[in-house]
């Protein structure tokens, strides 16, 4: 079950929310209301599999255990270490093992047998955010919370899977506010401006762009510069709107329970810098590695030189995060180095001109996301060396196929009937469209931020969901669930 299907939307998201408010209504004074979200979130998390479910609830309950034993002095350090080598070992055995047992096999000449283990969906998610409050709990940061409540803001079905990797101090006295047990049609129509807007940057923008990135990615041989420029572009907007919809669709479902989730998308593509970047993209990630990584190595307060190498280590550790394999490792390796660079040279950079800055941090963005895409780094260096031996040949009609929109055939029958060309104009109206929306159009947070119920809006809600939901094509579920 993911956000972007029919049972989803049809049956489960109804349910949740009428049983949720009856019940606040009907027992105010009783625990029901968190008890019934907290069953609907394990449905929601447990329809992808009764394993990933067991997973999860082990992890919740040793992490409370440790969490609650750190009320006694004198012990916190060693359950801290405990709770970490616990929720790192989970990480690597689903996550690593297979990858680095893999790079042994290939070093040495040995064939060791792999675990081929299947990670839980979200487990660098959940996992994250229970690192967060043990070490908040350490630190005397956090209090010792209810188990409901704790299960409850650990499992919330908007973001168990994908994020925003929240904190239990954001979201357990938001579940607990009496006033948030009862219906608001404020945050209702807020959550329906920023749930439609996801839902149509999920579904038609990002599905349409993921299947002309596929294409693009599985024949990367031989295809020439033009053809390989507009692919990088299909994937760099493919994982902005993918991703984006889903912050979106999170924040969304979040207010339809009256509860406001951290903001973890603000726009990246408008960065001026690589650093500028990472203050705009999954924000809530940058914010989990400063305050539980960087800044306990030392951050920026040794000198420069501890300074370089902890940022390095730490997008070396975000490239790990997001999947096991090479590519992601170079891809971290490159967002740090960018950082590094742009710290040794900074006043340099600040005197060039914004147009540049602008343009030189984008093509790096976009030259990385080929890294990060690639199936190995063979792939992804093929690709590279495609773009750049200036091959300036015909855009391939294979890519361009994927944008004849069957909304519009009667236009193309009544005006152009020649489908190469048809559907090169569409490529590239849409993925013009697509570059103008992610960098100069409002993000929902600053939409929501101006908020005024008016009717051409409610209007727009509805024309986008309907659309989106007449758009479903299966479950595709989101980029960021394999992370």
């Amino acid at each position: 079950m993911f956000f972007d299907s029919y049972f989803f939307l049809l049956l489960f998201l109804p349910v949740a929310i009428v049983g949720y408010f009856l019940l606040g209504r009907l027992l105010p004074h009783s625990p029901a209301n968190r008890l019934f979200l907290l069953l609907c979130s394990l449905w929601f998390y447990g329809s992808h599999g009764l394993p990933f479910l067991l997973i999860l609830f082990s992890s919740a309950v040793v992490n409370y255990l440790l969490a609650a034993a750190m009320g006694k002095q004198g012990r916190k350090k060693g359950l801290l270490l405990i709770g970490l080598l616990f929720h790192i070992g989970l990480l690597v055995l689903f996550k690593y093992f297979d990858f680095f047992l893999e790079t042994f096999n290939s070093l040495t000449g040995l064939h060791l047998p792999l675990l081929r283990l299947i990670a839980p969906l979200g487990l660098s998610f959940f996992t994250f955010q229970q690192i967060a409050y043990l070490v908040d709990r350490f630190r005397g940061e956090a209090p010792l919370f209810a188990p409901l409540d704790y299960a409850c803001s650990l499992c919330f079905f908007p973001y168990i899977m994908s994020g925003p990797i929240s904190l239990h101090t954001e979201i357990v006295p938001q579940l607990r506010c009496r006033e948030n047990r009862f219906f608001q049609w404020e945050n209702f129509s807020k959550g329906l401006v920023a749930f439609s807007f996801g839902m149509a940057k999920k579904v038609l923008l990002a599905d349409t762009l993921g299947q002309a990135a596929d294409w693009g990615f599985t024949w990367v041989e031989g295809m020439n510069t033009p053809t390989a420029f507009l692919v990088m572009l299909c994937y760099t907007l493919q994982l902005y709107f993918d991703f984006s919809g889903y912050c979106d669709m999170a924040t969304g479902l979040g207010l339809f329970f009256n509860i406001q989730l951290p903001q973890n998308f603000d726009s990246p593509y408008r960065a001026f810098s690589v650093r500028e970047f990472w203050k705009r993209w999954h924000m809530t990630l940058t914010r989990f590695f400063t305050r539980y990584l960087y800044i306990p190595l030392g951050g920026s307060r040794k000198g420069r030189l501890r300074t370089y190498g902890n940022t390095l280590l730490v997008f070396l550790v975000s490239g790990l995060w997001h999947g096991a394999n090479w590519t992601f490792v170079l891809w971290g390796f490159l967002h740090g180095l960018a950082q590094i660079v742009e710290r040794i040279f900074e006043k340099p950079l600040e005197k060039l001109h914004p147009a540049f800055r602008f343009l030189g941090t984008f093509a790096f963005i976009n030259l990385t996301w080929v890294i990060f895409r690639a199936p190995d780094l063979h792939t992804a260096f093929t690709f590279l060396g495609n773009l750049f031996r200036v091959d300036l040949g015909v855009i391939d009609i294979n890519l361009t196929a994927h944008f004849d929109f069957a909304e519009l055939l009667w236009l193309r029958l009544s005006f152009m009937p020649t489908l190469e060309r048809w559907n090169l104009m569409l490529c590239l109206l849409f993925i013009g469209f697509c570059l103008f929306a992610s960098i100069q159009l409002k993000n929902t947070h600053e939409r929501l931020a101006a908020f005024r119920p008016r009717l051409p809006l409610m209007v727009c809600c509805v024309l986008l969901l309907f659309w989106s939901v007449l758009s479903f094509s299966g479950v595709s579920g989101f980029l960021y669930v394999m992370f």
